[in-house]
């Protein structure tokens, strides 16, 4: 028999009251750690506070996609997402949502693969608007200081 897995990243999304409404949020993000097959789901999900799905296609557009993990809502209202496969490591960046859709236009790959940038696995944003990123295979965070641009974004090890 074959066990499927799904990894599953779960972010609760809120916004000030000054900023535009998602469909009432706070609601959920997850994002599906998928695979290359056809059949795989590599997609963030959003839900509704009480677990109702309200879009399995938040991300439109941009390049191929293969395992999702780490989902992070930046200052700007962008969603910073990474790209985990070990040899096509991305950190994407797609833009806000509306009042009437909770899907996001894709609007830049702001991070490559690099010697330190491998299978990125959790994002955190400092309050200076820093951006933490770690990383599975190097053993590395990255602290990337020039977030508010579509990049590239340099980084600095933070932690090795």
């Amino acid at each position: 028999p074959t066990m499927v897995v799904f990894l599953l990243t779960v972010l609760v999304e809120g916004f000030a009251a000054d900023q535009t409404s998602c469909l009432g949020p706070p609601h959920l993000l997850a994002t599906f750690h998928g695979g290359s097959s056809s059949s795989d789901v590599n997609q963030v999900y959003a839900y509704t506070r009480d677990g109702c799905l309200l879009s399995a296609a938040v991300l439109a557009g941009g390049p191929v996609l293969d395992e999702l993990r780490g989902v992070l809502v930046l200052p700007s209202g962008d969603l910073l997402v990474a790209n985990a496969n070990k040899d096509a490591t991305k950190l994407l960046v797609y833009g806000g949502c509306n009042a009437t859709s909770p899907r996001r236009a894709y609007r830049a790959v702001v991070a490559e693969q690099s010697a330190t940038l491998v299978h990125p696995y959790g994002l955190a944003l400092h309050g200076t608007g820093d951006v933490f990123v770690s990383n599975q295979d190097t053993y590395t965070v990255l602290r990337y200081t020039n977030t508010s641009g579509l990049g590239p974004w340099a980084s600095t090890v933070f932690v090795q």
